[in-house]
């Protein structure tokens, strides 16, 4: 008897334990594999423009800068990065770079460039309803630990920053800001549920989280070719030509 009755409680602590960390770990829905691509609607031949461009890697607005810990905003990065230089090209401006930072840049290059172009990405993330949830799974200890996971809706919505200067001077002769299209009442529910305190919306932690990311990729896939598609306006060979007087007064001023 004795016997059984052990063999019943410790069947039912069993199933205590297992309901406990089936709480707090939900098995998480795979990371999707997100491309994103865009192409001019109108190639022309390669430096029929006659300008040449020096191009700096494309960075995150440094309030923000914590985005590059987030798998999917780097993936968005590298290849906005690799779209562009391609938009460039067939739009007939010559390239240099791309370079990590303007400093990098050798003095040739600068003298040979007729503009600088620096593109930065400033997303903003916010939460729209919902939030953090707590809860406290069963312990067999006397404390008990808070736990949290969220749920809720979001939106994504931000602007991308586009920059030219003379490179010699580093004067800036055009700037242009391309909004991102919004996109509103993203579901999110974190696939991890053991958050041991709520964090921020810009936080690895946070932005790393396969549901998260899977809803992050889906809402800047929606985005991309409108995004594109204003980049690729604004960089008209005519507006850069227009430019020349300038650059050339600027370069003048250096001695060159």
């Amino acid at each position: 008897m004795k016997h059984f009755l052990s063999v019943i409680i410790l069947g039912v602590f069993a199933f205590l334990f297992w309901g406990s960390a089936a709480q707090k770990h939900v098995v998480a829905a795979p990371k999707q594999t997100f491309t994103f691509d865009y192409k001019t609607k109108s190639p022309v031949a390669p430096g029929s423009a006659n300008i040449t461009l020096s191009l700096v890697r494309i960075r995150f607005a440094d309030r923000i800068s914590r985005f590059n810990s987030a798998d999917i905003f780097t993936a968005f990065q590298r290849d906005f990065e690799k779209d562009l230089e391609e938009l460039l090209v067939d739009k007939g401006f010559r390239i240099r770079g791309p370079y990590s930072l303007y400093d990098e840049m050798v003095f040739e290059d600068k003298k040979e460039s007729d503009v600088g172009i620096e593109v930065e990405i400033e997303p903003r993330f916010t939460a729209a309803e919902g939030g953090w949830k707590a809860y406290q799974p069963f312990q067999l200890s006397s404390t008990r630990q808070t736990l949290y996971y969220y749920e809720g809706t979001v939106s994504l919505t931000g602007k991308i920053n586009l920059t030219g200067y003379e490179p010699l001077s580093h004067e800036r002769i055009w700037v242009k800001s391309v909004e991102m299209p919004s996109i509103t009442n993203i579901n999110v529910s974190t696939a991890i549920r053991d958050f041991t305190q709520p964090v921020n919306g810009d936080d690895p932690l946070f932005l790393n989280d396969a549901n998260v990311y899977n809803a992050l990729g889906n809402a800047l896939q929606q985005q991309y070719q409108g995004i594109l598609a204003k980049v690729d306006a604004y960089f008209d060979p005519r507006e850069f030509t227009s430019l020349r007087p300038q650059i050339k007064e600027l370069k003048s001023k250096k001695g060159y």
